[in-house]
């Protein structure tokens, strides 16, 4: 299974949710992405989101309090999750659903992927 598919897979449970979902390298390159409106690229959107975690995780490690789990941002339009792929890895799953998104389904289906693709990605040696 590639990283299309397995992203596909998430979609298709989420499906009534969905937004948008992609796999995001910290250096702001997309190895996979959906872009959900006609205005925001999928290349600035993959860099925004590679900023701000950038951001996050640096002051993470200022502060000491560990690795950065999960990050779940709530907009007035959105639920905005980010998932690192993988223990040590420079990338990270984005799963984006509508605001009024079944939260627990969300999460449970990200960190499924998760699973999945850290898997696909260490045998593809991404990881």
């Amino acid at each position: 299974m590639n990283i299309e598919d397995i992203l596909q897979q998430m979609k298709n449970k989420l499906r009534r949710y969905y937004v948008c979902s992609g796999i995001i390298g910290l250096d702001g390159i997309y190895l996979a992405l959906d872009s959900f409106d006609g205005e925001n690229s999928a290349t600035k959107i993959a860099a925004e989101f590679a900023d701000g975690v950038k951001d996050i995780t640096g002051l993470l490690k200022e502060i000491k309090s560990g690795r950065l789990q999960y990050l779940n941002i709530a907009t007035d339009k959105y639920k905005i999750f980010i998932l690192p792929i993988g223990l040590y890895s420079k990338y990270f799953c984005l799963l984006i659903i509508k605001k009024d998104g079944n939260l627990g389904k969300a999460i449970l289906e990200l960190e499924k992927t998760e699973k999945l693709l850290t898997k696909e990605m260490e045998q593809n040696c991404f990881i």
